[in-house]
C-alpha cells in the first residue's frame, strides 16, 4: 500500500507509518488505524488512498479510495462576561451595595477565576468584599456577589473589576467597570441664611418708612 504522507494538520501519537500484511488469504482483510491530534483548525482535504497488489497470477493491480474533507472545529474555550450594577447617588456618609455577575460565555469551564477591585481616585469612596475567588464557572454559567460601598468624600468615582481565569487555552483576563456618585453634604436649613439680608434690608426700609412719614 502506497500511503499518502502525514497531513501537517495533525501530529501523529501512533499508526504511522501503517503495517500492512503482505500477504491476505482470500476473505481476510486487515486495517491501519492512526491516532492524531488537530494541530489547525479549518477544512482538511484527504487525497486518496492508493494500493497496488499482486493477485495468484502476478497480476499487478491498483485500487484507490475516494478523497474526503475532515472539518476540524476550534478549540473549545472558556470566556467570561461581567456585570455591575452599582446603587444610585450615595449620600455623604451613607451606603450602598454594588451587585457584581460573571457569567462564562464560552463554551468550556473557566477554572481558578481570581476577581479583584479597586477605586479611582483610590480616597473618598469605600469598597469592602471585592477580592473574590472561584473554582470553576461551568459554560452558561455564573456567579453572583455584593460589594459594600461607603462615600466618605463627595464626587464622582469609578469601581473597576479585574478578573483573571483559565480559560482551557492559556490564562485569560476580563475587566469591568462602573461609575458612583457620592453627593455633597445637604444642610437642611441653608435657605435661611439667603432670607437674612433680605429681612434685614426690608427692616431698614420699614424704619426709614416711618421716620420720613413723621
Amino acid at each position: 500500500m502506497d500511503d499518502a504522507p502525514p497531513l501537517p494538520e495533525f501530529s501523529y501519537v501512533a499508526g504511522y507509518p501503517p503495517k500492512i500484511k503482505d500477504t491476505l488469504d482470500p476473505g481476510q482483510s486487515d486495517s491501519a488505524v492512526y491516532m492524531m491530534n488537530a494541530i489547525k483548525e479549518g477544512t482538511i482535504r484527504v487525497s486518496a488512498i492508493q494500493v497496488s497488489y499482486t493477485d495468484s497470477k502476478d497480476n499487478v493491480l491498483l485500487n484507490s479510495s475516494e478523497p474526503f474533507d475532515i472539518v476540524i472545529n476550534p478549540k473549545s474555550v472558556a470566556d467570561l462576561a461581567i456585570r455591575m450594577e452599582v446603587p444610585g447617588p450615595l449620600p455623604l456618609g451613607g451606603t450602598g451595595m454594588a451587585n457584581i455577575s460573571i457569567e462564562n460565555v464560552g463554551k468550556a469551564p473557566a477554572t481558578r477565576i481570581e476577581a479583584k477591585g479597586d477605586i479611582k481616585p483610590p480616597v473618598g469612596l469605600e469598597a469592602s468584599g471585592f477580592e473574590r475567588s472561584f473554582f470553576e464557572i461551568p459554560p452558561g454559567g455564573e456567579v453572583n456577589y455584593s460589594v459594600m460601598l461607603s462615600g466618605k468624600d463627595s464626587g464622582n468615582y469609578t469601581i473597576h473589576l479585574k478578573t483573571t481565569f483559565d480559560g482551557g487555552d492559556g490564562s485569560a483576563i476580563r475587566e469591568g467597570s462602573a461609575e458612583v456618585v457620592v453627593l455633597k453634604r445637604e444642610y437642611k436649613y441653608e435657605y435661611l441664611l439667603l432670607l437674612i439680608p433680605i429681612i434685614i434690608i426690608a427692616a431698614w426700609l420699614y424704619r426709614r418708612h416711618r421716620e420720613y412719614k413723621y
